[in-house]
């Protein structure tokens, strides 16, 4: 039987950088952060534009990128915050649990703040 990871995992996209770049360059990442929220509210409502810019950057079919951006229609950014954390922290955990990775990681020792 085939089923969806819904309400197993957060959907997130991760933004990363090298902690001594983002710690070096604040300003840098500053202007990087607006630039995508600026995009990503010209993105709101237009899934075939974006199914389709997607689709040329990877090869993935076009319709595949809308029907999953139609479940997902917030294309918001945001800085990792508590809740986020806990939710990598589980996954980390389940992930070390499972041998997937070799020793216990803490998320929160990962996370650059601005």
């Amino acid at each position: 039987m085939l089923s969806t990871g819904k309400g197993l995992s957060a959907n997130n996209t991760f933004y990363l950088a090298a902690r001594d770049f983002a710690q070096a360059n604040p300003k840098v990442i500053a202007i990087v952060f607006k630039a995508l929220t600026d995009n990503n509210k010209q993105l709101r409502g237009d899934v075939q534009q974006v199914a389709k810019t997607l689709s040329g950057y990877t090869g993935l079919e076009a319709e595949t990128y809308a029907a999953m951006l139609s479940r997902h229609p917030d294309y918001s950014v945001s800085y990792v915050n508590a809740k986020t954390i806990q939710q990598q922290q589980q996954v980390a955990d389940t992930f070390h649990a499972l041998g997937l990775i070799p020793k216990a990681i803490k998320v929160q020792d990962a996370v650059w703040k601005p």
